[in-house]
């Protein structure tokens, strides 16, 4: 949605949500400065930000009757140890599993009714628990537009890989479920973030790097099959121990999380997005070749490679 489409209401929540959100302290980071929040401000007036609606806040800024640059509730320790880095997200991990149990409200019949077999969403038809997957994760893509096509393409080609590999039906489900809701934490990351182009800072990178903890808090409890959150987590891990957000290794990593981290990173690298173009086969190829056997798993990349070289998956679409 841009442009006319957008009413004055949801353009005047926006600049104030993003002011307010660079200019409060964070466990990762200290508020940002004024200049800083002008600039964004003044450099995605017309663009991003509606420009009448940009002027009016900076003038209500620049009056003090809405101070930036005022300490925030967290105060503690330099924002990298587990527990303080992860504070910002159980807050939005309950609005996530909120919206996860909303979803499957709407898809179970009347309102107020009870679904057939109860409120767990495992106990759902397998069919009604993929449209309410679905669901979230359209939901979740209204935040960044780019994550509609990704999560739906890393879904198929999870299946693909997995098939290729032998994995029986009820592994290919809950694959399937894990690729369209492994970039679900991404609620816990500003939208500015998500769809800044360029090069992100230190801090913003960061705080993107918590959204596997972040998924994992919003599904593990919404009685989704264990591998989902599971995936959520996972799916930026690689065999070496270089991924995040926890570094896991080899043992640790079941043959889900390794098909997840290729098919996304093959996925993510071919894909075109509002600031660059996707890269060629041959540059996604070289990626997993030379990470085959250290960052990725042998046997998923090569199944990987035959599908990218039978057209069967396609880069780029």
């Amino acid at each position: 949605v841009k442009g006319t489409e957008l009413s004055l209401e949801v353009r005047i929540l926006g600049v104030c949500d993003v002011i307010e959100a660079m200019s409060s302290d964070r466990p990762y980071r200290a508020a940002r400065p004024t200049q800083e929040v002008v600039q964004e401000l003044r450099t995605g007036s017309g663009q991003r930000y509606d420009a009448q609606v940009v002027e009016a806040a900076l003038k209500v800024v620049e009056r003090g009757a809405f101070p930036l640059e005022v300490s925030g509730a967290y105060t503690g320790g330099n924002g990298r140890g587990e527990e303080k880095r992860l504070s910002h997200v159980e807050p939005v991990a309950g609005e996530g599993a909120t919206l996860v149990e909303r979803t499957a409200e709407r898809g179970t019949g009347a309102p107020g009714s009870e679904p057939s077999g109860g409120n767990r969403l495992e106990e759902q038809p397998a069919e009604e628990l993929l449209n309410l997957a679905e669901t979230l994760s359209r939901a979740m893509a209204s935040r960044d537009p780019t994550m509609t096509n990704h999560q739906r393409r890393v879904a198929d080609f999870v299946v693909q890989v997995g098939t290729r590999l032998g994995l029986p039906a009820e592994r290919l489900w809950g694959l399937r479920l894990g690729g369209l809701l492994h970039d679900v934490g991404k609620i816990a990351v500003p939208e500015f973030i998500l769809t800044r182009p360029g090069r992100l800072s230190r801090e913003e990178l960061e705080l993107v790097r918590t959204h596997p903890d972040a998924g994992y808090e919003i599904l593990r409890d919404a009685g989704l099959p264990p591998v989902v959150p599971l995936l959520a987590l996972h799916h930026h891990e690689r065999l070496d121990g270089s991924g995040y957000p926890h570094g896991l290794t080899g043992d640790s990593l079941s043959m889900e999380d390794r098909i997840l981290s290729v098919c996304n990173i093959v996925e993510a690298m071919g894909a075109h997005r509002p600031y660059r173009r996707g890269l060629g086969k041959k540059e996604v190829i070289a990626e997993i070749v030379t990470g085959r056997g250290t960052r990725y798993d042998p046997e998923v990349v090569d199944c990987v490679l035959g599908l990218l070289e039978s057209g069967e998956f396609v880069l780029g679409e």
